[in-house]
């Protein structure tokens, strides 16, 4: 079953971008629907849309801010 994927990443290296890249491209070839966004790009109220969303970032700056979002699934370590 197809499932629509919201992959967003908050980054200040690149790293958790290219995480964030990587794990599309693996979602889309398993073929699922996926959008990356820079979680800067992206307004928490705009979550509860989401089917699915999983969050990716590597600096404690970004990842604070997630507090403000109900829903969240976090993928830790998914480039190592």
């Amino acid at each position: 079953m197809s499932v629509n994927i919201r992959v967003l990443y908050g980054t200040e290296t690149g790293n958790a971008e290219e995480c964030a890249h990587e794990m599309g491209d693996a979602l889309e070839e398993a073929g699922h629907t996926v959008t990356v966004t820079d979680m800067g790009e992206f307004q928490p109220s705009d979550l509860s849309k989401e089917a699915l969303a999983v969050i990716i970032t590597s600096t404690y700056n970004f990842f604070y801010k997630l507090w403000s979002f109900n829903r969240i699934l976090i993928c830790a370590g998914c480039c190592a």
